[in-house]
């Protein structure tokens, strides 16, 4: 199916859903209140029942076809359900009534807890979600057991696809974990020495030849022996094809040269790559700028980890 037609099918399914169950729509924190607090005239137990699947098919079919939304929500609405029709279904049991609390608060939070703990494979904040939602530490046990059970019985589901295994594994942490390594190693160390130069006397069609056998994106341009510019492929491709042998590299380069010193570390260099939104660096002699030493690029820096710790 075209990806287009996908939202267009997804939205109408969920609207055919919410004529007949409209609490389907939104976060549906306002329904769960009723159900935390046993009104089953606003929430009747049949329409609780029909909510349990109708919630799960119109998140499903909502975020499965590319429309914006969260699993969150949708989570905890369906473990309240569950908890509330749980407590309802107990209370028929005359032998038992006495053991069950009287008000389905705590089996439709723990129920949220629970189911939501055991698919987010996040047992320990919704324990402490549970204390804060109470303000007391009353359904901890509770939720624990609970927590751990669907922990479990889970297994290897995830309603988070792309969950990693760790906080090092996170590309919203990875900072915490690189930029220790990055002050630590020197540009010196990782930079390339064997650079490849160019004139700016050349013209461009000798300039593409070269970055096409070299495989590289951005040229140093040096001038008797000393750096007078830079030029990437980015300014190659601006200009028209039929003016590449007519147009010199010097007419095109940067004079306005951005560079590193093989003592700074790597976490500067990368630093002053993103804040001059480039890819690349010269790497020159601190009393002599305009003698190259070097060049490093990203790549390189990536590299970085790839080499054994005790480099």
């Amino acid at each position: 199916m075209p990806n287009y037609f996908k939202p267009a099918l997804g939205g109408l399914i969920v609207g055919i859903i919410a004529i007949f169950l409209p609490q389907v729509m939104g976060t549906g924190y306002g329904w769960l209140q009723y159900a935390i607090n046993g009104n089953y005239i606003a929430l009747p137990i049949l329409t609780m029942v029909a909510l349990l699947f109708a919630k799960i098919a119109a998140t499903g079919f909502s975020i499965g076809s590319g429309g914006s939304g969260g699993v969150f929500a949708p989570g905890l609405f369906v473990g309240g359900m569950v908890g509330g029709i749980l407590w309802y279904l107990l209370h028929l049991f005359t032998p038992i009534m006495s053991f069950i609390p009287s008000n389905p608060a705590a089996f439709v939070i723990v129920g949220m807890m629970g189911l939501f703990g055991g698919i987010a494979k996040a047992p320990l904040p919704v324990m402490i979600m549970v204390s804060e939602m109470t303000g007391s530490y009353f359904l901890l046990a509770p939720c624990m057991v609970t927590v751990f059970i669907t922990y479990f019985m889970t297994r290897g589901s995830y309603i988070y696809e792309y969950q990693v295994d760790s906080r090092s594994h996170s590309p919203a942490h990875r900072n915490e974990y690189t930029v220790p390594l990055l002050k630590n190693v020197k540009i010196g160390e990782m930079m390339q020495q064997s650079v490849v130069t160019i004139s700016p006397d050349e013209s461009l069609l000798r300039l593409a030849e070269v970055m096409k056998a070299e495989k590289i994106d951005a040229l140093p341009v040096i001038e008797n022996g000393y750096l007078v510019g830079i030029v990437a492929n980015l300014d190659l491709v601006r200009v028209p094809e039929m003016k590449l042998e007519r147009t010199t590299v010097g007419d095109i380069m940067s004079k306005k040269i951005v560079v590193g010193y093989a003592y700074e570390s790597l976490f500067e260099a990368l630093s002053r790559m993103n804040e001059n939104n480039i890819s690349h660096l010269p790497i020159v002699e601190r009393n002599h700028p305009g003698i190259l030493m070097g060049f490093i690029t990203l790549s390189d820096i990536t590299n970085c980890y790839t080499l054994p710790s005790d480099m």
